[in-house]
């Protein structure tokens, strides 16, 4: 096999080429380089190096990973015949694709990597940042596959032109204020061509200067940093050490359990309001229980917040076949069946008994209810047709009247029950949200006896020392 020997230019200037990548290009009888748009290129020319080019490349295809292909697959046709130099910008192992597929097609003891000063080398002197305080390195195309986090200082490569700023602005605007601190750098390294201008991030996509050689440095800054979910963590943790707050100290996971609910309920009712600021606000309360939790959990040895992503993670993905596997699904119904089926097989030995005992009395009654019915129909133990529902509704009606005649509390209570499970099994039948009606109905009361309660107090009278026809017939017009 020939020899392939990658160089890396640094980052712009002639002062960052390394003695050895010099002497490499020298030697080479011809390079070929990933581009020729690199300010070093004319030195060298006038060194007497004979450079190739894959631009054309550039011009001919429409994606950048068409590219990265085609210049790869020349190269490898190239190494059937000869030795082969091949140059790139900065350090070949920094944001270099074509360097990854070489060294995973070409055999590695046959490729000599010539290292190069990155570009990351002169933006970290040029602005006195260290990277040990910490510092993430950001594709400016790849930001749908870009982890969002806050804590450390951000180099963002590849900010190519102003469209490409504004998709990073909107992106970090939501880990930033609209005033965080931004640098832009623009062929940072070479003196004559550097420019590094200070923006807020709002301004961030106003710059006039964008092109390949431009990168964007987000700065630490507390005060303008929004908060993340480790900031919830961090504060958790800090409320449950020793010179935190005595309250949370002496929470314990049963003690909470009335808040998880509690939350969860105000959750729901934002929901149902349609208060979008409410929503924003209760899912917070919601999601600090949960860090609450997962903290008296790692307190305790049980478990740690770590376990409980990785759970629900490795859950999500093997409920979804149909996204993260082979399984298709055309439409919801199919989903549905795909999720009970694997839930069956990661269960194999749980009869339907089982599944029916984990829907615990912590759940609202008719919402267990509706769930254990829902599980017993899907075993084929239900009727058909709603006729024989009603029935059974009259028989129940006629069971607690029995009760009643024979003033049996426990009788009462037995047959009430059975009465609301009825009622809870027409609504399944008939696709109802029996939690929703049901508020929904409360709601309506409450509405309609708000009227007669106003009623009689523009009267000057008082509901309890009225008589019953009277309450009836204000009853009758609240309903108008």
């Amino acid at each position: 096999m020939n020899k392939l020997t990658i160089v890396g230019l640094g980052p712009g200037h002639l002062n960052y080429l390394t003695m050895e990548a010099m002497q490499v290009l020298k030697e080479s009888q011809v390079v070929y380089l990933r581009t020729d748009k690199h300010p070093v290129i004319d030195s060298l020319k006038e060194m007497g190096v004979s450079f190739e080019s894959y631009d054309y490349l550039y011009e001919t295809s429409e994606e950048f990973d068409e590219v990265y292909q085609g210049i790869k697959n020349d190269i490898l046709e190239k190494l059937k015949i000869s030795d082969i130099t091949y140059a790139i910008p900065g350090n070949p192992f920094v944001a270099e694709k074509t360097v990854q597929l070489l060294m995973s097609e070409y055999g590695a003891d046959m490729i000599r990597v010539v290292h190069g000063t990155s570009f990351l080398d002169a933006i970290i002197t040029r602005l006195g940042v260290d990277p040990v305080d910490g510092m993430r390195i950001v594709d400016c195309l790849k930001l749908d596959q870009a982890y969002a986090a806050n804590d450390d200082a951000m180099v963002c490569i590849q900010c190519y032109d102003a469209i490409v700023a504004s998709e990073l602005k909107i992106w970090l605007s939501e880990m930033y204020m609209d005033d965080h601190p931004v640098v832009v750098l623009k062929a940072v390294g070479i003196p004559e061509l550097e420019e590094i201008v200070h923006l807020p991030l709002y301004e961030l996509d106003r710059y006039q200067g964008y092109d390949h050689l431009t990168s964007v440095v987000v700065l630490k800054n507390k005060a303008t940093k929004r908060a993340s979910y480790d900031d919830l963590v961090r504060i958790m943790k800090l409320l449950r050490s020793e010179n935190g707050c005595p309250w949370d100290r002496e929470q314990t996971h049963v003690t909470l359990t009335p808040y998880v609910l509690e939350e969860a309920y105000e959750v729901a009712e934002a929901i149902v309001s349609g208060d979008l600021f409410a929503l924003e606000e209760e899912l917070g309360d919601l999601l600090l229980q949960i860090v609450f939790h997962a903290q008296i959990g790692r307190e305790n040895g049980d478990f740690a917040m770590a376990e409980v992503l990785d759970g629900i993670c490795e859950k999500m993905v093997s409920r979804h076949p149909h996204v993260f596997g082979e399984i298709t699904a055309l439409n919801s119904e199919e989903v549905l069946d795909n999720w009970e089926a694997i839930k069956k097989e990661e269960n194999k030995h749980e009869t339907v008994t089982d599944t029916m005992m984990k829907f615990g009395k912590s759940l609202p009654a008719l919402f267990r209810s509706y769930k254990v019915q829902h599980k017993a129909s899907k075993a084929g133990f239900d009727w058909k047709e709603l006729d024989p529902v009603f029935k059974k509704l009259h028989e129940e009606i006629d069971e607690l009247k029995e009760a009643l005649k024979n003033e049996s509390s426990d009788g009462i209570a037995e047959e009430t029950g059975d009465l609301l499970f009825t009622v809870v099994n027409i609504a399944r039948k008939l696709q109802v949200d029996v939690e929703l009606c049901l508020h929904q109905a409360t709601d309506k009361f409450i509405d309609r006896f708000s009227r007669v309660e106003a009623e009689f107090t523009s009267l000057g009278r008082k509901m309890e020392n009225s008589d019953l026809e009277m309450l009836e017939k204000a009853w009758e017009r609240a309903k108008k």
